[in-house]
């Protein structure tokens, strides 16, 4: 699958004498190392602004399990010199885990540098080779070096704010009349896919995803771009403008005065032969006589009366990344293996052996680095439940019980700690091994997550020297939760037989219900980290999304952040997410 990575910048630090014209470089780093990197890129560059958002994006290939470390760098180009801002660097599922799939990270580590933003959506794969070619002319009250953007609507649970697809050039000079060069824009930009939802129940149909003209005053001093107007429309709203010699009033909100116009000098759309059939051009499922224009107005500006009722289209495939983007999170819960088929945690070797030098992890808390790391980048809270299993308690054995003093942990390494501090709590190993109970708990906690309405799914890492006692109780448990969200994943320590636990991976095939479990052997991966959470991890994607496909649950709309800036995040998505720029987003 693939995603879509955008970078931007924000306070941007900016001397007396620097002129801020800043790109910024792409470097993939092949298993986090500097040594092995490759070139991914660079954006364009961006003139005289501290806070700069890049329209250019970079696609990149991701699965579940994989690691992808990159190094974003800020170069600026005075003119005279190409000098390296600062850099920060970022691993692609981080990211995905954080609020509205963004991660904000200081430049250099440092505040007074400035901050630059990675931000992560689906990556849509275009339907077609259609593009739009573009003219726009405007015409203002005061002089202005004015420059647009083409902004398009996009709509998530949250509310929505609009995403930058085009940028234009500005002129040197003072002028109240600007005469912009044509620009060719692919159809697909415009409107994401052609069959982009709001949510579950509603869609924008092809054509009416609303755009918005937004132009600004380019300041070379203190490079803010103040804005001068906005102007609302559709795709078909440009072409019906240009043929009907229209125009777009601009304002800074509904109720201020027009301070300008802007007009379609030009439009056409291009198709994959490069050939411009705007003659032929139909709004694409908006008819003009679907939409009422009031063309009585002396200005000739073109204004709609009424909007036609959308009608649902059916919704692209969903994967994957499309909901864990659209904020669906990932909850991981740790069960950990303490029956007597361990040998004693005091002999080395052993696979609870603790290293009293703490230099040397066991095997326990390997498969807890390796693949419970990679899972927690995705649970946004980072509190994970931990249980253990097979211990006695009052000479009664317990087949659950919580490891640690609270009934979650912080972090990684709150799960490493709570099980060590097992180890100076008396504890008496017993036996057998069982895992139903473990599972059972996990299910009710998934069951429990989504009660309110709220998108989410549970992993439950069980980590096991003993091979299951009852085979056939744990399948009579796995058929019946088979339904809930909940995927499990339980990992054999050390060299024990554990054919009799193959059954895992297979007994859905022959049980009739949704494959939830997945076996693996830590001993025949464990040189390896990138092996081993590809083997455990292969089978999660494509079990969360059979899970809210049988109930029909489509991936909430994604919250697409190519806008940078703590200053514009009240204005630019709404009062609903007027605090997003926050420390949920930092490291």
């Amino acid at each position: 699958m693939k995603v879509k990575l955008t970078i931007g910048a924000d306070k941007l630090k900016k001397s007396f004498r620097l002129k801020l014209n800043t790109f910024i470089v792409l470097t993939h780093l092949d298993h986090g190392c500097d040594e092995e990197a490759t070139d991914l890129g660079k954006t364009e560059t961006i003139q005289n602004t501290k806070s700069p958002r890049w329209l250019r994006y970079f696609e990149i290939k991701y699965e579940l399990g994989e690691e992808f470390w990159f190094v974003a760098t800020i170069y600026n180009d005075d003119g005279k010199e190409i000098k390296a801002l600062g850099s920060s660097k970022f691993e692609l599922s981080e990211i995905l885990g954080k609020k509205y799939n963004r991660v904000v990270r200081l430049l250099n580590g440092d505040a007074s540098d400035g901050y630059i933003i990675a931000s992560v959506e689906q990556y849509e794969t275009p339907t077609s080779n259609k593009s739009i070619s573009l003219k726009l002319r405007g015409d203002f009250i005061k002089k202005a070096r004015g420059f647009f953007e083409l902004e398009r609507r996009v709509y998530c649970k949250e509310g929505c704010f609009w995403q930058p697809i085009y940028r234009s050039e500005f002129d040197e000079n003072h002028v109240k009349q600007m005469n912009w060069k044509t620009c060719e824009i692919s159809y697909h930009e415009f409107i994401s896919n052609e069959n982009e939802f709001i949510t579950n129940e509603m869609y924008i149909r092809e054509g009416e995803s609303k755009l918005r003209i937004t132009v600004r005053d380019h300041s070379k001093k203190k490079g803010n771009h103040a804005i001068i107007g906005y102007a609302e429309t559709t795709i078909d709203g440009l072409f019906i403008s240009y043929k009907r010699q229209g125009m777009f009033p601009l304002h800074k909100n509904r109720e201020s005065e027009d301070i300008g116009e802007i007009r379609i000098a030009s439009i056409a759309m291009i198709g994959h032969n490069d050939e411009p059939f705007n003659e032929s051009y139909q709004p694409s499922t908006v008819s003009s006589s679907s939409i009422n224009f009031d063309t009585t107005s002396e200005s000739g500006s073109v204004i709609p009366t009424s909007i036609p009722t959308p009608i649902p289209v059916p919704a692209p495939e969903a994967t994957f990344v499309n909901y864990v983007i659209g904020g669906c999170t990932l909850n991981l819960c740790v069960a950990i293996d303490f029956t007597a088929s361990n040998g004693d945690p005091r002999v080395e070797g052993t696979p609870h052996y603790l290293n009293p030098d703490n230099n040397q992890l066991n095997d326990y808390e390997l498969a807890i680095d390796s693949i419970g790391s990679m899972v927690a980048k995705y649970d946004t809270d980072q509190n994970f439940p931990v249980w253990g299993f097979g211990c006695k308690f009052e000479n009664v054995v317990r087949h659950v019980f919580q490891v640690g003093n609270k009934a979650e942990v912080q972090g990684i390494d709150g799960i490493k700690n709570a099980y060590r501090g097992m180890f100076r709590s008396g504890l008496i190993m017993s036996r057998p091994t069982v895992f139903t109970d473990v599972i059972n708990t996990a299910a009710a906690q998934a069951r429990h997550k989504t009660a309110n309405g709220e998108q989410a799914y549970t992993l439950l890492l069980i980590l096991t020297h003993g091979s299951d006692y009852d085979v056939r109780a744990t399948i009579e448990v796995l058929k019946r939760i088979s339904n809930d969200p909940l995927s499990i994943i339980i990992v054999g320590i050390g060299n024990n037989d554990f054919s009799a636990m193959r059954f895992l991976d297979e007994f859905y095939k022959n049980e009739g219900c949704r494959d939830i479990c997945t076996f693996v052997e830590f001993e025949a991966y464990r040189r390896d980290e990138s092996l081993i959470r590809n083997a455990t991890l292969r089978d999660i994607p494509a079990q969360l999304v059979s899970y809210f496909q049988q109930r029909g649950i489509m991936p909430n709309a994604t919250v697409q952040s190519s806008f940078i800036g703590s200053e514009e995040i009240g204005s630019r998505l709404g009062s609903s997410l007027r605090h997003s720029f926050d420390s949920s987003q930092f490291d």
